[in-house]
């Protein structure tokens, strides 16, 4: 699995040392297939809105080795095509399906915490509990608020945003290596975008199904990208606000 702590630490480094450099860089037609990774680019102190992330090559290819056992080409495509269309989401889909239906019928907040621990035990189910009530209330664009538990589970019936957000990022950080090249990873990131889409009907739905997926993944809290989400919901001059997804690009949609 990916150590995010890990390439913090190293982007941290960088950083110190004046080694990152982040510089928008794409025109808005291309510039939407960029809200594929946000949030872990974000996660990771980087600009989404440039696909490099300003490590260099040796910090890129240490984390993709360390992390996902990446050490060239071919291994960070199979991994980036096992990511995007199979992947972690296929073992919880089943329970959170089942689990979204039963909301849909008037199950009560309670009711669903115990559904949660008999699919997933009492650790993730209090996990996935902090970070549920951390999330009432979101909004995104032209979403409802969500009031309770109920509304998220009625919101997500799969939680296919965990991998796809980790094959984007996991394409930038390829990018970054050297292993593949900037039309292959932009490639990547709108295959991402464009299967988000036919999964979620917004961005504020796609990032709820990944925070779920990663407090799973991992059994950790996830308050800091609970607070990115909201942050990049929120604002006007955000990847999610300027390309809502399932828009057409049109001139209209430019920064």
């Amino acid at each position: 699995m990916l150590d995010f702590k890990s390439i913090l630490d190293a982007l941290n480094a960088a950083q110190a040392v004046g080694e990152v450099q982040q510089t928008p860089q794409y025109p808005p037609d291309q510039e939407r297939n960029l809200c594929a990774g946000t949030l872990l680019t974000l996660n990771s102190c980087c600009e989404p809105r440039s696909l490099s992330l300003g490590v260099g090559p040796q910090v890129a290819a240490g984390t993709l080795q360390s992390a996902w056992d990446i050490s060239g080409t071919e291994e960070l495509r199979t991994t980036i095509e096992m990511l995007l269309h199979e992947g972690q989401h296929l073992g919880m889909d089943p329970i959170v399906a089942e689990i979204h239906e039963i909301a849909k019928g008037g199950c009560g907040d309670n009711d669903l915490y115990q559904l949660l621990v008999e699919a997933f035990g009492d650790d993730d189910a209090a996990a996935l509990r902090v970070a549920e009530m951390s999330l009432v209330g979101s909004v995104g664009q032209n979403d409802p608020p969500l009031a309770n538990m109920r509304d998220i589970h009625c919101t997500i019936s799969s939680l296919r945003a965990w991998d796809l957000e980790r094959a984007a990022f996991n394409a930038r950080m390829g990018f970054e290596a050297g292993y593949i090249d900037e039309n292959e990873a932009l490639a990547i990131l709108q295959q991402s975008r464009e299967l988000a889409e036919s999964t979620y009907d917004s961005w504020r739905n796609y990032g709820i199904a990944f925070v779920l997926g990663r407090v799973i993944g991992y059994s950790s809290n996830c308050d800091f990208m609970i607070d990115e989400l909201g942050e990049q919901l929120s604002m006007p001059i955000s990847l999610y606000s300027i390309h809502p997804m399932g828009a057409p690009f049109t001139p209209s949609n430019k920064a």
